[in-house]
């Protein structure tokens, strides 16, 4: 469970009220992880919405010609995983612990869009970035249900497989 203090200064939750933020708050859950832990991997569904309270985490993201490049550091306090707690968009990048120890506060999106189908009135008054909303607003396929993905898996065009 995150504060309901530390929970409204997150700003994707700072336009709800008291009520609703008491409502929110009890579905985080501490996890613990140690050095090398990979919290998520570059393609994989989004899930969670995450609050980095202790260590450091190393941002990489592999490019489409199979390059590595790292990103960033989180540093406490950060927050990261809108996009996939609305949306559930895939990774774009892969996560893991470069301290000792790292603490995170997670929030899984099935137990979020339970409460958001539950209290819709709670979903209204998100803050909701610009770009997020965007996401969420175009559907790349008619027949793509809200909520559903596309995993795309490109195959080598290496001489070996095209014979």
């Amino acid at each position: 469970m995150i504060p309901v203090e530390h929970l409204a200064q997150i700003p994707l939750f700072s336009l709800l009220d008291a009520e609703a933020l008491a409502r929110i708050a009890p579905l985080f859950h501490r996890v613990s992880y140690r050095l090398g832990d990979v919290i998520f991997v570059q393609g994989d569904p989004g899930n969670k919405f995450y609050v980095l309270t202790a260590g450091i985490l190393r941002v990489r993201h592999v490019d489409a010609r199979g390059r590595e490049r790292m990103l960033d550091y989180f540093q406490p306090p950060r927050f990261f995983g809108e996009t996939s707690l609305l949306a559930g968009i895939q990774h774009d990048t892969t996560l893991d612990v470069f301290s000792e120890a790292a603490e995170l506060l997670t929030l899984p999106k099935n137990e979020f869009d339970v409460l958001m189908s539950e209290h819709p009135e709670i979903k209204a008054h998100l803050n909701i970035r610009p770009d997020i909303q965007q996401k969420l607003a175009s559907r790349s396929f008619k027949w793509l249900s809200e909520g559903e993905i596309i995993i795309v898996k490109v195959l080598s065009s290496s001489p070996e497989r095209m014979s």
